[in-house]
């Protein structure tokens, strides 16, 4: 069993400074994590969030107790002598092991998910369930997937940083990860790429759901979840929206996490790519990828919506308020809502649908409903779409106070309108 420590060396140093020193700090529990076999030193990042106007407070223990381990290869020595149960991720998808009070440590590695028969990961009507990286965090620098993408490279690029976890999942095949009637739901420490599938069938049921972005595909969908905490994760190149809340309830809270490339088709070759930057703008420094991409059909019509993160409040009665959103520390950046027309060589928004790729916040709240919402120390970059790239709020009846401090978009892209807010 390994003892676990306070950190004071140089391994936190990145995190820290990402956090903007708010009496951040790294531990790992001295809890023992109820394995047989020694698995080295795991730095979890406990933050506490002192602002006045911070409108949620977190209750998460930093105590961590593993009720499955998962792993990316059975045959290694932890898995072999684990004392509690320890699959592959798939093995837990097909026997729908996610249940209540359950708390899945994903080992270090990258851990595949390829089901031919499976195409999402439903978890509904539980509580006390919690996804837990046991890899390390890694420091990268946004130019490095700028040059992923083969976008034009800027200076910011180089001093814009995000985190990311050597706890990897990766979809081979469509696949989503879908949560609904969940109390207390924690996603920490965890790195996840190219996700994504269709859900529109667990959204079509929502009352209200005409009225909401065309959500065609999305990695992580979560609906009615009541206290969120989803800290140090970083969701990527999903096809679609790589988060989408709706109806959060309690407080929810995203920390220290980034969104990154959702939603590029740079390797589809069904797309084709059509130049917009003479539309967009003339100056010579303006930040536009030399390309959008959209489908060959007769229409004109792309078929994926969507971007990084969205959170959909539908609150069509009367009622007091009963939910909050927090977002500290978070990066949203490269997402692409390809959900426009080509009309006459310029590219418009098709028909009256709210888009946003950076960050989208839809309040379509009853005239006595508000959501508090605080964000802070946060980025959203480089975002595109045909309305409100980087950041898109709105709301039907001007009642949520939304407090933004220490909060930058830049070089976002809208060839219609708010390419920054």
């Amino acid at each position: 069993h390994p003892e676990l420590h306070i950190l004071t060396s140089s391994h936190c140093s990145a995190q820290v400074d990402f956090c903007n020193k708010r009496e951040e700090y790294c531990l790992l529990s001295n809890t023992r994590m109820m394995l047989t076999v020694q698995l080295g030193m795991v730095c979890l990042i406990a933050m506490n969030i002192i602002a006045t106007d911070a409108v949620c407070t977190s209750n998460k223990s930093s105590t961590l107790n593993c009720s499955h381990m998962v792993t990316p290869d059975i045959t290694n020595d932890t898995c072999l002598n684990s004392s509690i149960p320890c699959c592959d991720i798939n093995t837990y998808i097909k026997n729908s092991s996610f249940k209540s009070n359950t708390t899945f440590c994903f080992l270090n590695g990258t851990h595949i998910i390829d089901l031919v028969n499976y195409t999402m990961l439903m978890i509904e009507n539980g509580s006390n369930i919690s996804l837990v990286g046991l890899g390390g965090l890694v420091q990268h620098s946004l130019e490095e997937k700028v040059n992923e993408y083969n976008f034009t490279s800027y200076e910011d690029d180089q001093n814009i940083t995000f985190l990311e976890s050597t706890s990897v999942i990766q979809c081979k095949s469509p696949f989503a990860f879908v949560f609904k009637n969940i109390m207390n739901l924690f996603l920490q420490n965890m790195t996840i790429q190219n996700c994504g599938a269709n859900a529109t069938n667990m959204i079509m049921p929502i009352q209200g759901s005409e009225s909401f972005p065309n959500i065609n595909s999305v990695a992580f969908l979560m609906i009615s979840i009541t206290d969120l905490m989803f800290e140090y994760a970083s969701v990527q190149n999903s096809t679609g929206y790589g988060f989408v809340g709706i109806n959060m309830l309690g407080c929810s809270q995203l920390v220290g996490s980034s969104f990154v490339g959702n939603n590029q088709y740079i390797k589809n070759t069904q797309l084709m790519k059509y130049s917009y930057q003479n539309v967009v703008c003339n100056d010579a420094s303006c930040a536009t990828p030399s390309v959008i991409y959209v489908t060959n059909s007769s229409d004109g019509m792309i078929n994926y919506p969507g971007g990084n993160a969205i959170f959909i409040y539908n609150r069509l009665t009367n009622g007091s308020p009963t939910s909050s959103l927090e977002i500290e520390s978070c990066l949203f950046t490269l997402g692409v809502d390809d959900s426009i027309a080509l009309i006459q060589s310029l590219y418009i928004p098709s028909g009256d649908r709210i888009m946003g790729t950076g960050l989208g916040v839809l309040l379509f709240l009853g005239p006595l409903y508000s959501v508090p919402i605080n964000i802070a120390n946060t980025i959203s970059y480089r975002n595109q779409a045909g309305n409100g790239a980087n950041f898109n709020f709105q709301e039907s009846y001007e009642n949520s106070v939304i407090t933004l401090s220490n909060v930058s978009s830049t070089r976002g892209i809208s060839p219609w309108i708010g390419g920054g807010f």
